[in-house]
C-alpha cells in the first residue's frame, strides 16, 4: 500500500513537471483531441477556457506540411512507429508555430492503438534565427563577393562571378 502512494505521488509529481515545461497533448486514433495542457492552449493561442476537445490534429499542422503529416500520422497509427523530429504548425490567429516533437502512442491490452501522445518544445525562435542565418548566406551568395581561401591563401572557392573578375580569373 505505501509502495503504491509513494509511485502514485512520484507520478503526479512527473506529470506536473512535464506539464509546467513541456507542450502536451492527447488525441485519439481518428486525430482528435482528447486533453492539452496550459503549454498547448498557450502556444496555440486559445484561452483555456475554450474547448477545443476534438478539434482534429491537422487543424494544429501547418497546411503546407499537412500531407507529409498525414505520413507522418498513418505510420503512427498502423505501424506504431513512433516520431521524432520538427514541426511546423499553425496557431488559432494563424502564426507559424515550431516544435521539436515526440508523438508516441499508448497500446491497449490487445496491443490496438489506445491514443496518441504528443510532447513537444516551441523552437519558434531558434527556426527563425537559422532562417535568417540562411537568408543572409543566400544573399551574400547572389549579391556579395565572397572567397573562400586555404591556409596559404589560395583560392578554393568563390561564391559568385564578381569574386572571380575581382581577383582575375
Amino acid at each position: 500500500q505505501e509502495e503504491a502512494t509513494r509511485q502514485s505521488q512520484q507520478f503526479l509529481i512527473l506529470e506536473e513537471s512535464i506539464n509546467q515545461s513541456l507542450i502536451r497533448a492527447e488525441f485519439d486514433v481518428d486525430g482528435k483531441l482528447i486533453s492539452a495542457n496550459r503549454q498547448f492552449y498557450d502556444k496555440f493561442e486559445y484561452s483555456s477556457d475554450l474547448s477545443i476537445a476534438g478539434k482534429q490534429v491537422s487543424e494544429f499542422i501547418h497546411e503546407e506540411k499537412r500531407e507529409w503529416f498525414k505520413e507522418v500520422w498513418s505510420r503512427l497509427v498502423h505501424h506504431n512507429e513512433p516520431y521524432k523530429g520538427y514541426i511546423k504548425h499553425s496557431t488559432r490567429t494563424g502564426k507559424d508555430l515550431w516544435t521539436i516533437a515526440a508523438l508516441s502512442t499508448s497500446v491497449k491490452e490487445d496491443k490496438s492503438v489506445d491514443k496518441i501522445m504528443f510532447l513537444a518544445i516551441d523552437t519558434s525562435a531558434e527556426r527563425t534565427s537559422v532562417e535568417k542565418n540562411d537568408l543572409i548566406v543566400h544573399t551574400l551568395d547572389d549579391t556579395g563577393i565572397r572567397i573562400e581561401l586555404d591556409i596559404n591563401g589560395n583560392v578554393l572557392a568563390d561564391g559568385s562571378k564578381r569574386a572571380a573578375a575581382y581577383i582575375g580569373q
